[in-house]
């Protein structure tokens, strides 16, 4: 089969959904729109699994450009910048932007970008034009490069990768569904906000691809007990109904027919089902503690004894200079980066980061001998909340060379993965479990393999065929022997996240980690307690996505075991849309086991029965009640020695909440403070605003388009305070409507007027609409660009500068000795 031609695509993609949870719920009867559209009329993808580490900028980043990381280069939340020493983050206010940056600029940001590129050429030659390229961007084409290269473009809210950031008229949105004064509280109104501007904006702009994000379900899991299998059904179920509100939107447009639905989540989550997880500080429990010392001067317990930096944290040793410290990007996830001066802890030499040999032999103080840190890391240990168990780490990478990893454990031993080209230029990798890994003299790092090794570091030896390991299979051979794995995709992801492709090598030295741990099952690394769940791991329960797919010619109530990755998402989207691409430059592929072949075959698929006249019975049997089983949770006892800071993002009086909340006050609603002024007479209920929005709705899907498109230029129901002003945001954009408005009507005029006379145009709208286009084009996105930048200057340079500050100067005086003496006995 084949995607009907002249749909349009729409993307519901809800933040860490999982599917067995998007199964249950939907069994029971709670989320009934999603069930109707997607699990009972459209087909299941469910062996999709997401990339490595499976967090939300680093699966974005597959999802959107159909690559892996290694091409993308967009490998954890945080980016640190070995010659900066200084990191940004790609979950802050502008990291949408940030990541977009990444792949590749847009707009004045090209502008920008082409011409420093074309005077350092100028200055010092074209190779160092070529470096200087390549060092700040991946050339990574992105789902909405495609689409303008073939004359269209996307529709989107807010997103975790985007060219527009804040779009238009979204903060009118989220202050509609966000109370007044609390902006702490903003996380838990996205949904409600992208759904709202969805309705009144993204459909409207009738683009062949729309994107609607939904992030709640994962922010909610993150904090709420038992994340999924708790409270968080709540979130999911409002979800399901802000969806209905889309889809009903298209229903008064005319156009489910024509309509492609994909349901995605970027990844799944860990735990929340049986058990609690328990938390380890990977940064001050292990890197920072200090060492614990006999009175005779040997290394006898405690952690590293090593300064620690986390995005906008750092907790100093004394002694410790500017340069001497780790960096770990890891927050209350399931895999950390690490980041640390070359060869030894006090050399300040950063750039390049440490070679295997290195690592394997490192100093962390002069006058102690190096140490294996792959293995020493592996065999932290702390207990566990529920007493089982004591080693929260489960896999220690570091790269052996530009081809292969070494994978460490402290209790299935080690492994190697190696990759290469086959002739068709396509990657092929070798798994092989490994002993004695040893660095030689000459800074190298040799090793056995041990093809007859019992165990294995992701248990692949006891799943695969005999022979299957230590031999060079290509990706979707290693994606089908692992699909069942507890690391699904794991030697494909894993090697992928630790290495860098020749488009993006320049990159390597300043930012490439040197080692990625991952916590074990039943744990996650943090800073502080969550009753929560969460995902970053390599393990099934957080790389398995949703993705489901409806529309037409889709098999309807089919479940496709077939496994697939999240990079087959913008090819399959791309198909959908009848978009041209060339599938060479990605990873992933366009599937095609997701259409009907015909009305007679589509009786006889497995599941593709038509749902909507065939009954089938749930069985409570086939519905894993297990979530309703009661679990206790008793938090840990935060690591003592944490420094004070006053960057509260949980608080109001943050002060980037306070200013975002002053900033606000513009965008609320007229309608909405009327309602809240009437309150006191009409208790519980608005009036004005939900009659304003129906008149608008009922005037905007009018029977002669003309008036409809009218009715929206207008935009009645988002007058805000601020349109008190004929510059506001919001009247700018209503002549920006209202002429779009005017030249659709000349043009309509103009074809008229021209079939009369037996030309393709007499008013000459083509190049007046040209021109005019182009000037609107040019004023947004200089509006835009002026809008990033403010925000920029106002919070991460003067509102993050001084809470940086104060915390700097607050804990300059509570700095711990990275060393302790203790008896023998450990006191």
């Amino acid at each position: 089969g084949e995607p009907v031609p002249g749909c349009q695509v729409v993307v519901f993609y809800v933040d860490g959904l999982r599917p067995d949870v998007v199964e249950e719920m939907s069994a029971m009867g709670h989320i009934p729109h999603l069930r109707k559209l997607f699990v009972d009329g459209g087909a299941h993808l469910t062996n999709t699994f997401t990339a490595f580490p499976s967090d939300t900028i680093t699966s974005n980043g597959t999802m959107w450009t159909g690559c892996y990381s290694d091409r993308h280069g967009l490998k954890g939340q945080v980016r640190f910048s070995r010659r900066r020493l200084k990191s940004d983050s790609f979950l802050e206010p502008l990291g949408p932007s940030r990541s977009s940056r990444h792949l590749g600029p847009k707009g004045l940001d090209k502008f920008i970008h082409e011409t420093e590129a074309n005077s350092i050429g100028l200055v010092s030659g074209q190779e160092s034009e070529r470096q200087w390229r390549d060092s700040q961007t991946s050339h990574t084409p992105a789902v909405y490069d495609y689409l303008r290269a073939d004359g269209a473009d996307w529709a989107t809210g807010i997103l975790p990768i985007m060219t527009e950031m804040p779009p238009t008229l979204w903060t009118r949105s989220m202050t509609r569904s966000l109370p007044y004064f609390d902006a702490q509280e903003a996380w838990r109104y996205i949904d409600d906000a992208n759904a709202d501007f969805a309705v009144r904006h993204l459909i409207r702009q009738n683009r062949p691809v729309t994107i609607i994000w939904m992030p709640e379900t994962d922010s909610v899991s993150h904090k709420e007990c038992r994340g999924q299998f708790g409270s968080t059904r709540r979130t999911i179920a409002r979800a399901d109904r802000l969806i209905g509100e889309v889809v009903s939107e298209l229903a008064a447009a005319g156009r489910l027919d024509s309509t492609y639905f994909v349901l995605v989540s970027d990844h799944g989550h860990l735990g929340g089902r049986d058990t609690h997880l328990s938390r380890f500080d990977l940064a001050d429990q292990l890197f920072f503690h200090p060492r614990e010392m006999s009175r005779d001067g040997r290394w006898v317990g405690g952690g590293l004894g090593l300064s620690v930096r986390q995005h906008r944290f750092a907790n100093w040793h004394a002694g410790d200079k500017a340069g001497q410290f780790v960096f770990i990007d890891a927050d209350s996830d399931g895999a950390a980066r690490v980041y640390l001066p070359r060869a030894d802890y006090r050399s300040g030499d950063w750039m390049g980061g440490n070679s295997a040999a290195e690592l394997l032999s490192y100093k962390v103080a002069p006058h102690l001998p190096p140490v294996n840190l792959a293995e020493t890391i592996a065999r932290a240990e702390a207990p566990h909340d529920s007493g089982r168990g004591n080693h929260p780490i489960d896999l220690v990478l570091l790269k052996l060379d530009d081809e292969s990893i070494l994978i460490t454990t402290c209790d299935r031993g080690q492994a190697m993965v190696q990759r290469r080209r086959d002739p068709r230029g396509k990657w092929e990798y070798c798994y092989s479990p490994v002993s004695q890994v040893q660095v030689t003299a000459d800074g190298g790092v040799v090793c056995r393999k041990n093809p007859r090794a019992q165990a294995d570091p992701l248990g692949l030896a006891a799943r695969v065929p005999a022979g299957f390991l230590n031999e060079f299979h290509d990706e979707v051979a290693w994606l089908n022997a692992t699909a069942a794995s507890d690391y699904p995709n794991g030697v494909v992801t894993l090697t992928r996240h630790m290495l860098w492709q020749d488009e993006i090598k320049t990159q390597e030295p300043e930012y490439a980690p040197d080692l990625v741990v991952t916590a074990r099952y039943g744990w996650l690394f943090s800073t502080q307690n969550t009753p929560g769940t969460t995902h970053g791991y390599p393990l099934a329960e957080s790389v398995r996505a949703t993705w489901y797919i409806a529309g037409p010619n889709i098999r309807r109530g089919a479940i496709i075991d077939s496994p697939c990755s999240l990079a087959d998402l913008t090819p399959t989207i791309l198909a959908l849309a009848g978009t041209r691409h060339d599938p060479a430059q990605m990873d992933g592929r366009a599937l095609g086991n997701i259409y009907d072949v015909t009305e007679e075959e589509n009786q006889t698929h497995e599941g593709g029965s038509d749902a909507a006249s065939v009954e089938q019975a749930e069985y409570w049997q086939d519905v894993d009640l297990r979530a309703w089983q009661p679990l206790s949770y008793t938090p840990s006892s935060v690591y003592p020695h944490l420094p004070k800071s006053i960057n509260q993002p949980q608080s109001g009086w943050d002060l980037n909440n306070i200013a975002y909340n002053a900033i606000s006050i513009g965008d609320w609603s007229v309608f909405q403070l009327m309602d809240t002024v009437l309150s006191p007479l009409t208790p519980g209920k608005a009036r004005i605003e939900p009659t304003v929005d129906a008149l608008d709705r009922r005037a905007a899907h009018a029977k002669r388009p003309w008036v409809g498109n009218g009715v929206r230029a207008l935009n009645v129901p988002e007058v805000s305070l601020s349109d008190y002003s004929p510059t506001s945001s919001g009247n700018m954009r209503r002549v920006d409507e209202t002429v779009d408005w005017l030249q659709e009507r000349g043009t309509r005029l103009d074809k008229k007027l021209a079939q009369k006379v037996h030309h393709n145009s007499v008013l000459g709208s083509p190049v007046s609409n040209k021109a005019i286009d182009t000037i609107q084009s040019g004023f947004w996105e200089t509006y835009r660009w002026i809008s990033r930048m403010g925000i920029e200057i106002l919070d991460e340079k003067v509102l993050n500068g001084v809470e940086n500050g104060v915390d700097a100067t607050v804990n300059t005086f509570r700095k711990t000795p990275s060393e302790v003496v203790v008896e023998d006995n450990g006191r």
